[in-house]
């Protein structure tokens, strides 16, 4: 069954700044805790965390000083564990390195105390180099538990705040951890940890990956909706309400793209204060969009 409700982008962005007019502090609030803890909107993260270095360099004017002080970076710890310790190449060409190190150091904030324990008993996994494998797989094991157990659940909650917003303007910032209470959490872990599984390994394939973002795209939607909701059904529903509509949703997603450029300039600050709500709140009206269409088609 394909839906074609000819809706538009203008439409959609337009119906999205109304509700985020509604309750604006308590959107700007929640995509920024969603977005400090990597569930959603990791670009803010990644501004603010360059601006935070720009400005530290800039302060700083004699550089002797800094370097008594030895600090680094998630990033640059693993850096020199694949290196070693007096390389001081990156790891790929320059620029794709900074590219990378934001959001890795984003992502890895939870378990950075595991880093620092790697880089200051170096000489410990000199001697022992099973210690430091076995530290960096806990790391990446602690950062995958985060990610299944809490930060996909407070992306759902994140779609449930903007669909509730939409009816109710003095929906409460404390919305977005509704799955944490008894009986909802457990499907709603194992339905976004398939999500999760199934459009990594599909982006193996590149194009796969990209055609599955897409088709799994409405599945927190659902679960902000009905966190009950069988595996199964959860992913069929989705998949019929982006049946036709993949590309037309990626082009709605283009439409920001203006207000992401501004965002660096101004170093995360139109992110935080606008796009990130404005955003959450016009996917929010293209979900229910395309669930009303269904509805009445079944």
């Amino acid at each position: 069954m394909e839906f074609k409700y000819m809706w538009t982008r203008q439409e959609l962005k337009k119906k999205g700044k109304k509700v985020l007019k509604r309750n604006y502090w308590a959107a700007v609030a929640v995509c920024f805790i969603l977005a400090f803890l990597g569930a959603e909107y990791g670009s803010s993260a990644t501004s603010i965390h360059k601006y935070s270095q720009r400005e530290e360099v800039r302060q700083i004017r004699d550089v002797e000083v800094v370097k008594p002080e030895n600090r680094v970076d998630n990033w640059e710890i693993l850096r020199r564990l694949i290196r070693g310790e007096e390389n001081n190449q990156p790891l790929f060409d320059p620029k794709i390195d900074e590219m990378i190190s934001s959001p890795f150091n984003t992502i890895t904030a939870p378990v950075s105390f595991v880093f620092k324990v790697v880089r200051a008993d170096g000489d410990l996994f000199d001697r022992y180099p099973v210690l430091e494998g076995l530290l960096i797989i806990f790391a990446a094991g602690g950062e995958l538990a985060f990610t299944l157990l809490v930060t996909n659940l407070l992306l759902v909650g994140g779609k449930r705040f903007f669909l509730e917003t939409r009816m109710e303007s003095r929906t409460r910032i404390g919305r977005i951890m509704f799955l944490f209470r008894r009986g909802r959490y457990w499907n709603a872990v194992k339905v976004m940890f398939f999500r999760s599984l199934f459009t990594g390994l599909w982006f193996l394939t590149i194009v796969g990956g990209i055609i599955k973002y897409y088709e799994y795209l409405m599945i927190p939607y659902i679960l902000a909706e009905n966190p009950q909701i069988d595996r199964r059904e959860a992913f069929q529903l989705s998949k019929k309400m982006m049946k036709g509509q993949k590309w037309r949703t990626f082009v709605l997603e283009l439409s920001f793209l203006g207000w992401e450029m501004l965002s660096v300039v101004t170093f995360g600050l139109v992110s935080i204060f606008f796009t990130n709500g404005y955003r959450g709140a016009t996917f929010a009206e293209l979900y229910m969009t395309l669930r009303n269409e269904m509805t009445e088609k079944m």
